[in-house]
Order: C-alpha cells, then structure tokens, then sequence
C-alpha cells in the first residue's frame, strides 16, 4: 500500500512501555541503536492494533530508497544501513530473531525484504521501468544508504576516526569508526556505513535550527541569518547569559535520552544586551555538537560540517572554537546527493574505493 504520514507522538505509548520493562537497553546491546517513536518497530506495533488492515494486505515494509529501487528493477531489497535501527545483530549484520521477539513482532519478519550488503547494491533496470522512463534496460541501479551515510560520504568522512555534522533543523553529529559501538548507555544509533568494513555513530540532537529560529522570534529577527549577525556582535562572554537548547516538547536523545529535558535562559543582568541573548542562544546549540563529539568513540582532527547553517561564517568559526577542532566546509551544496552518487561510482566499478572516490 501507500506510505502512511508518520506522527511520533501515536507511538510514544509503545516505546515507554519498552522503556520500563528494559527492551530498550537489550536493544542497544544488539543493534547499537536507541529505540524511537519513529523506527518501523513502533510503527508496525501501532498499525496491527489501529488499522490491521493495512498490514493484512501489505507484502512488503520498504524505505523510500527501498520503494523506488523496487519500482525500478522489481526486486524488494533493504540495505543494511536502512535495516539497522532496529532489526539488525550490527555485529555479525543480520536480521536479529531476538529483536524481533523483544519487539513482540515476530509476525512481521515476512514483510521484510531481503538485505543487500555493501557488495551487493546493483541491479539493472528492468524492462517495465525502461519503458516507462525511456531509459535503456539494463541500466545499473544502485541501492544507495541511508540519508545520514550518504552525507557522510558526501563530506568526505569515509575512513574510521572522520566526523561530520549536519546543521539542519535537528543537529546530526557523526563519527566513523571501524567497529559497533561498546556496551554502553543506550543513546544515539549505529548503523553500517556502506564503506565496507565501516559504520556510523550517530547522535542526531533535537537542538538544532529549530533552537535558532525561536532565538530569532524571541529577539524580534526575521531569520536564523539574522540571529547569527546579531550574535557576532554579541560579547565574548555573552556578558554572563547562558542558554540551554532542550526547547523540544520530546526533549533529548543525543547524546543523552531524556523526554523530560527542557531548556533554559540564565545569567540575565541589566548589563545584557539583544545580542548577548543571540550569542548565548548559538553558543548553546553549538555546545551540543561538542557534547556529541565527547560522547563518541573518537577524537577527530577534522569536523566536516554541511547543511544551511554553514552559510554563517561566524558559526563556523564558533563550532571551530567550541569543539577545539578545525572545520572544513563541501564546496557544493547536496553533500546527502553527493554521496549517493559516489556510492554508485564505487559500486559500478568507476572509481576504485571509497577513499579515492571522496578525495
């Protein structure tokens, strides 16, 4: 059937009753990843007790990549990165058969399609598509990852130690390494890359552009661009004003889960000014990205960053000087599309490897 429009909130129910009865923390020590309202374990849950039907005449449980790769060779496929949170042993990279009784949906295992690792992404387009898009048959099709891997690739983060973060209206900190993550507080998601032999340690922040536009209403500003020019004139010091990003109505979950966490506005005097509340507001979504850099596995020499938010000079210079790393910045724009297509370089033998690919 059609995709169905996805509102977390339906699902909140489900994941809390994970949450008290430790499914969460067993989850994550088989799949890296930490459970949400929006992985496809809550969403079948929901949709077998609200709208059975749907399921009963569905055949296959497809990403938005998966639907149209499907569309254009005909073969139902998953790629590992889009399996793994939450179904995926990220160890030994396949389907977990105590995922699924943890999740209480073992009756959805037959709607999920087959996993297509890192050597297995292409197939030619079939004679159906080729008619309908008057494109040749047999052209390859390549299943590309996850959108979060491919920007990662796209930035050039395709060996382990290499980090990128994307300034969207959530902040996604990653960091690449060589092997799953370490038992551990069940926080952030870990899924292959799609570079053989490498994954992706993700902390995906709800403090992000989202922060900065309300900075942006509260001072009066039409935009997030006007925030940061208000902000570059703020005081080094933001004259004592502090600010804490957790203004999300679910909280937190990078790098820390907590739904409860809210945000605050501190350190106000007479001495504060419009542009110390500016400054302090960019300083404490940034704050974040340093937080997610602590809580990862590695210690990078490179910060890779992507998304509107590096339109902004000055917020380049400050996550350079809050993170105490150096930033580099793509050159273009579509760095999620960027790494599509040198997945498909890879993949069809025009480039050789992921490390000559991104250089």
């Amino acid at each position: 059937g059609p995709a169905v429009l996805w509102n977390d909130g339906r699902a909140a129910g489900i994941v809390g009753d994970w949450e008290r009865d430790g499914t969460v923390e067993e989850a994550f020590r088989i799949c890296g990843s930490r459970i949400s309202t929006g992985m496809p374990n809550a969403v079948l849950t929901w949709l077998r007790t609200h709208d059975p039907d749907r399921v009963a005449r569905s055949r296959h449980l497809l990403t938005c990549g998966g639907w149209l790769f499907y569309r254009l060779t005909g073969q139902a496929a998953v790629d590992e990165s889009e399996a793994a949170a939450p179904f995926l042993d990220i160890a030994a990279r396949t389907w977990s058969d105590r995922l699924f009784e943890l999740y209480g949906v073992e009756w959805a295992r037959d709607l999920l399609p087959p996993l297509r690792d890192d050597d297995h992404r292409v197939t030619a387009l079939d004679s159906a598509a080729a008619a309908e898009t008057g494109l040749p048959e047999g052209v390859p099709v390549v299943l590309a990852p996850y959108d979060i891997c491919a920007t990662a690739i796209g930035s050039g983060a395709v060996g382990a130690g290499r980090a990128c973060t994307i300034l969207g209206t959530t902040l996604s900190t990653e960091i690449v390494t060589d092997a799953p993550p370490a038992p551990g507080e069940p926080v952030g998601i870990t899924v292959p890359l799609g570079v053989p032999g490498h994954y992706l340690r993700a902390f995906p922040t709800m403090s992000g552009g989202d922060m900065l536009d309300w900075g942006a209403k509260l001072l009066g500003l039409s935009s997030a661009a006007e925030l940061m020019e208000l902000a570059e004139r703020g005081s080094a010091d933001t004259a004592g004003v502090r600010f804490m990003p957790y203004l999300s109505p679910a909280g937190e979950r990078a790098p820390f889960f907590d739904p409860a966490a809210r945000g605050s506005l501190t350190g106000l005097s007479l001495d504060s000014g419009r542009e110390d509340v500016a400054r302090a507001v960019v300083e404490g979504v940034t704050l974040a990205i340093r937080d997610c850099l602590a809580a990862s596995p590695a210690e990078p020499d490179l910060l890779t960053l992507s998304g509107g938010g590096t339109r902004s000079g000055f917020w380049m210079r400050l996550i350079s000087d809050v993170t105490g790393v150096p930033v580099a910045i793509p050159a273009d724009t579509e760095i999620g599309a960027r790494g599509a297509w040198l997945t498909g370089a890879v993949a069809t033998g025009r480039e050789p490897d992921f490390a000559t690919a991104a250089a």
